[in-house]
């Protein structure tokens, strides 16, 4: 396995490996899989983004991210962005999205559950042959000595509650993250920290049990195969290769609206 330390998230997306992103796309639409297609950021990713850097990697704050004054409108901090020198890894951020960061980062820092962020690396990127084809992978936090993963998700107010992220899991198909994750590290366990970004800042600690991570490992050898015959897909507006005529009914719900 090939350990890279101190490389950007846009680096780790050119290496030539499959990433589970890459495994939860093919399955989403293959074309969106051939075609490249990046999910376009927004405030929330931003501020999930600036709370990773605080949690996992604080001494890289400054490196990547630079702080402006609130009041800036956005075509005005999208200039200064261009103007930056193209050296510069800094995204700019607005003030009261750090500060909303920083009590969310304190809140699991100042908790127990702060102390699964040490005594390993954050952000470290793996490449390595797995299911027959070169994967890669970039763990929030990876404790190596004890074969354990730490994934930071950060969630709305509520999101944290088990019945909620439960169905969170399963829409992200965080399942298939995880399996993902614990086969090319071989890593024994993988816990998901999931925070909400808004007062009192609630957290909870998940485990997956085998039924779900199975799912998940039926799922990425579906989505490799796929991506085997990736050329047959050529449609761009249909969801499968054989661009069959796809019956649809109505979700049960609708026959019990009033």
């Amino acid at each position: 396995m090939q350990e890279i330390k101190n490389i950007d998230n846009e680096t780790y997306r050119e290496l030539p490996a499959i990433s589970a992103s890459d495994i939860k796309l093919v399955l989403e639409n293959p074309m969106l899989y051939k075609n490249k297609w990046s999910k376009p950021k927004t405030d929330s990713m931003t501020l999930g983004s600036v709370i990773h850097c605080l949690v996992i990697e604080p001494d890289k704050f400054d490196t990547y991210y630079k702080v402006v004054d609130s009041s800036l409108k956005k075509k005005d901090i999208e200039k200064l962005q261009d103007m930056q020198s193209q050296d510069s890894k800094q995204t700019l951020i607005k003030e009261d999205i750090f500060n909303e960061a920083k009590q969310v980062s304190d809140a699991i820092l100042k908790s127990n559950i702060g102390n699964l962020f040490k005594g390993g690396f954050g952000e470290a990127s793996y490449v390595k042959e797995c299911y027959g084809v070169k994967c890669k992978v970039r763990p929030d936090y990876f404790l190596p000595d004890k074969k354990i993963i730490i994934d930071l998700k950060t969630t709305k107010f509520g999101g944290a509650n088990p019945n909620v992220f439960q169905k969170t899991i399963t829409n992200f198909k965080y399942y298939i993250q995880a399996a993902f994750y614990l086969d090319v590290l071989q890593a024994d366990k993988l816990f998901f920290v999931a925070v909400e970004t808004e007062s009192p800042y609630m957290i909870g600690l998940f485990e997956l049990d085998y039924v779900a991570l199975d799912l998940g490992r039926d799922k990425i050898k579906k989505a490799i195969d796929i991506i085997k015959n990736i050329d047959a897909y050529t449609n761009i507006y249909l969801n499968d290769k054989n661009e069959r005529l796809h019956s649809v009914s109505l979700p049960a719900y609708a026959f019990y609206e009033n």
